[in-house]
C-alpha cells in the first residue's frame, strides 16, 4: 500500500489550506526567499523562480502562472515614542 504524502495536511471538509500547502499539492514549492525583520519576525516569499530577499525590508518571488509573491517587513515603531 502506498503512503500518501498529504497525510500531514490533516484534510477535513471545510478546512482551507495555506498557500504553501496548496503549492505543495500543485507540484512543489519551487523557489523561496526569507527576509529577517526586526523583533524576531521573518517574511517568506514563494515562487517558481527569481526570488530575492533583503533583511529588514522584505522579499519577492516571480510567478509565471499568477501574481508575484511580495512580502514586506512590518513597520517597526521602536524608538519613535
Amino acid at each position: 500500500m502506498l503512503k500518501s504524502k498529504f497525510t500531514h495536511f490533516n484534510l477535513k471538509q471545510g478546512v482551507l489550506l495555506s498557500r504553501d500547502q496548496q503549492r505543495m499539492i500543485k507540484g512543489g514549492l519551487g523557489s523561496t526567499a526569507t527576509a529577517e525583520c526586526s523583533g524576531g519576525i521573518s517574511v517568506t516569499c514563494v515562487g517558481d523562480g527569481n526570488c530575492t530577499a533583503t533583511d529588514n525590508d522584505g522579499c519577492s518571488c516571480k510567478n509565471s502562472s499568477g501574481p508575484d509573491d511580495e512580502q514586506s517587513c512590518p513597520a517597526s515603531f521602536a524608538g519613535v515614542f
